[in-house]
């Protein structure tokens, strides 16, 4: 046999491992899954066409076929694998979905998927799986007309950024690459300005501009003889489609983003003033947005326009709404109304980070840019989660005919009785009103009991698993601990699941879990939360409470007490609620907090108790030990 027979072998060997280990893959959607079946039956046809024809098979039939078919389900697979549910950042993408059919018709022929990578300055989009039309005629003729009816998106992103919403927004500029080649926009516009400049229609002051924005031109234009003729071969024209299709993504981004495209960009570059082959300077595509933004006449923004009227009849625009501030410096997810909200979301969270980052401190009492920046993630995210959620479950409501929640009108009493220590339903109806009490999202009314609210079960867990230590260490004697100072989240494997999935809790189990709810304890009452009678009944127990003027969601300690295992439907109300009132009003960010404004489930943080480093000190004096000679 051949060597490249054996090669083959070996590919497909290499094909089928792949696969079944991606059979396991939980997605976001159900169109991810079917593009892995198609990936599947694909590789169950190479398989069986190169056995029947291994004997008589040469090097050209492999490598110009099954090899590249074969490296076609490797490619897929390798941004499949960084889609699921565990790892897509989900809530992005969603907004990206929303800026997609914005341009396409038949966007729902196209999934975006991500792939996580190492290197910190990667973000970029990888045409070959969207646009490499000769390879699906190759094998829509190869296989009996097997075909591929959705391509993938490929956007690549750094993995420490998979939740970070301030840097995320660059992929707004990555998705505008997919719409150019999709359009082939700026290929076109670049031939008909080299056009334009060969037959000299543009005017004088038309000419200065073009000289600056597009500097490869330089040697075509305002030439005191008669210029040469630009071929659309030349490493002009390439550079200056290149630059041409950098203004267009950053424009792209601009319409839904605003001017928080051009913070990262910015931050990003060294030399800001130099351009190269393939971007033109980091202040000239600055000033290319916010001309754009401000309506400044400029000659690259008119001519990218015209470009797009012409081929996708719309025009660049503003597409975002501005978000306020009031809500995020009471820290809660903004409550978004409308998709350019959506959008908008980001560009306020630029704006906060850069300009009113102190009222953000005041409020949470510490001036900790760290801390800061976890909280303003948080809720970006929640503010986008809480849409996306709200809409399905309006979206399922109308389909299966039911009502959307009605939130019951406010007492005409001007204020709630204080006498009373436990919240009745218009009580907490009232405090809703009035924003003293902040539940988002609430998805349904009959939430609201007589006495008190359920909340819903969230979509994030942290599961419990054996690692290498003997056991978390819950206190700071690293002496008697034998060195076990691992930190208490390595304990603890993180895992999502969709609304409407299920996570099963396995008998005598703990997970970490919270709330789909994001909610503002009013500062004058305290949270009691407990299992719902149908699921203290199934034996599962939780103990937490909320104190005043608590935010975020509600850290919910789940234990199955039951003999068997439980499978519990995320989004299911699962806990009640009790507010009860309070002596006197507190405010909870007067002392410094642990869990501030959390999202996702937070292992404990028990060692940042300072008791225990008391305690530790008391025990190695009276063991005459060394302090801190080993402590880390």
């Amino acid at each position: 046999m051949s060597k490249a027979r054996e090669l083959l072998l070996l590919h497909l060997s290499q094909a089928e491992v792949a696969l079944d280990r991606a059979k396991n893959n939980s997605y976001s959607d159900e169109q991810k899954q079917q593009y892995q079946r198609k990936l599947e039956a694909l590789f169950e046809a190479v398989k069986a066409d190169s056995e029947n024809r291994m004997s008589s098979l040469n090097d050209s039939d492999i490598y110009n076929g099954y090899r590249n078919h074969l490296n076609f389900i490797f490619k897929s697979l390798e941004f499949l694998d960084s889609s699921t549910l565990n790892q897509i950042p989900y809530e992005i993408v969603e907004c990206l979905k929303y800026a997609m059919d914005d341009w396409l018709q038949t966007s729902d022929k196209y999934i975006i998927v991500t792939s996580l990578v190492n290197d910190f300055e990667n973000f970029s989009f990888d045409p070959w799986v969207a646009f490499d039309y000769s390879l699906y005629f190759d094998i829509e003729a190869s296989y009996g007309g097997l075909d591929f009816p959705h391509k993938l998106v490929q956007i690549n992103l750094p993995q420490a950024f998979s939740r970070d919403y301030l840097a995320l927004v660059v992929l707004y500029h990555e998705l505008g690459h997919f719409i150019d080649m999709r359009f082939r926009l700026m290929d076109g516009l670049t031939s008909e300005v080299v056009k334009r400049v060969n037959q000299n229609t543009f005017n004088i002051a038309e000419l200065s501009e073009l000289k600056v924005y597009l500097p490869n031109l330089k040697d075509y234009i305002l030439h005191p003889h008669p210029p040469p003729i630009l071929s659309t071969s030349t490493q002009a024209f390439e550079a200056t489609m290149n630059h041409f299709s950098e203004y267009f993504c950053d424009l792209f981004a601009a319409q839904y983003i605003g001017d928080a495209v051009n913070h990262y960009i910015t931050y990003g570059t060294a030399n800001q003033n130099r351009s190269s082959f393939t971007h033109p300077s980091t202040v000239e595509r600055v000033k290319v947005v916010n001309d754009f933004l401000v309506g400044q006449d400029n000659i690259i923004v008119r001519l990218i326009g015209e470009a797009i009227f012409k081929i996708c009849s719309t025009t660049l625009q503003k597409r975002y709404s501005t978000v306020s501030s009031n809500e995020f410096y009471s820290l809660v997810p903004p409550q978004l109304s409308s998709v350019s909200e959506l959008h908008g979301v980001m560009a306020k969270g630029w704006h906060i980070w850069l300009h009113e980052r102190d009222i953000m401190s005041s409020k949470l009492n510490s001036g900790d840019t760290t801390k800061i920046y976890k909280v303003l993630n948080n809720l970006i995210e929640k503010s986008i989660a809480n849409y996306i959620t709200s809409k399905k479950w309006k979206d399922a409501c109308f389909a299966k005919g039911l009502g959307l929640p009605d939130i019951p009108e406010a007492s005409t009493q001007s204020d709630i009785q204080q006498l009373a220590n436990c919240l009745t339903k218009q009580d907490i109806v009232d405090l809703l009103h009035k924003k003293e009490l902040v539940i988002r999202p609430l998805l349904a009314s009959d939430q609201l009991g007589n006495v008190g609210i359920d909340f819903r079960l969230g979509q994030d867990f942290l599961v419990s698993i054996q690692g290498r230590e003997p056991f978390i260490n819950a206190s700071k004697n690293y002496w008697l601990s034998g060195g076990a100072n691992r930190d208490i989240f390595q304990f603890f494997q993180p895992t999502r699941r969709q609304i409407g999935e299920t996570f099963i809790l396995h008998p005598h189990q703990t997970v970490l879990a919270v709330s789909l709810e994001y909610i503002k304890v009013p500062d004058d009452c305290i949270l009691l939360l407990f299992m719902r009678s149908s699921y203290s009944r199934l034996g599962i127990t939780v103990s937490t409470m909320a104190q005043p003027g608590y935010t975020g969601c509600l850290s919910l300690e789940l234990t199955n007490n039951n003999n068997n295992p439980v499978n519990l439907a995320i989004g299911a109300r699962i806990i009640q609620g009790l507010f009860q009132r309070v002596s006197s009003s507190t405010a909870y960010f007067d002392s410094q907090r642990k869990y501030v404004c959390q999202v996702r489930p937070e292992p404990s943080a028990v060692i940042k108790d300072q008791d225990l480093s008391v305690l530790n000190h008391l025990w190695e004096a009276s063991n005459n030990r060394v302090p801190s000679s080993i402590t880390p």
